[in-house]
C-alpha cells in the first residue's frame, strides 16, 4: 500500500422506488489529517474509484475512510463516519 493508489469498489441496491444513490468515499491518511471526498464512477452495477496515494509519515502508514450515499448535494446515508472509520494498514 505504501505510495500506491487504492481502488475501492461498491454496489448499491434500490429498496422501494427512486434512483439509487451515488456513492462517495471520504479518505484521510492518518489520525488528525484532513478527509478528502472522492465521488465514485459507475460501470454497470458496480461503482468504483481509485484514490491517489496519500503521503504519510513513515511510522503512521494507515488510510482511514468511510463511504456516503448521495443524491445531488445531499449525502444522508453513511457507512461508518469520521469518528469511527474503516482503517487500512499496510502489510509488512
Amino acid at each position: 500500500m505504501r505510495g500506491q493508489p487504492i481502488t475501492l469498489v461498491a454496489t448499491t441496491k434500490v429498496s422501494g422506488q427512486g434512483d439509487s444513490c451515488r456513492p462517495e468515499v471520504v479518505v484521510a491518511d492518518s489520525i488528525g489529517k484532513r478527509f478528502h471526498r472522492h465521488p465514485m464512477g459507475k460501470v454497470g452495477a458496480v461503482w468504483s474509484v481509485t484514490v491517489p496515494a496519500v503521503p504519510t509519515e513513515p511510522r503512521r502508514q494507515t488510510v482511514r475512510y468511510f463511504m456516503e450515499c448521495c443524491w445531488g448535494e445531499e449525502c444522508p446515508v453513511r457507512w461508518k463516519r469520521k469518528r469511527d472509520p474503516w482503517v487500512l494498514r499496510p502489510q509488512d
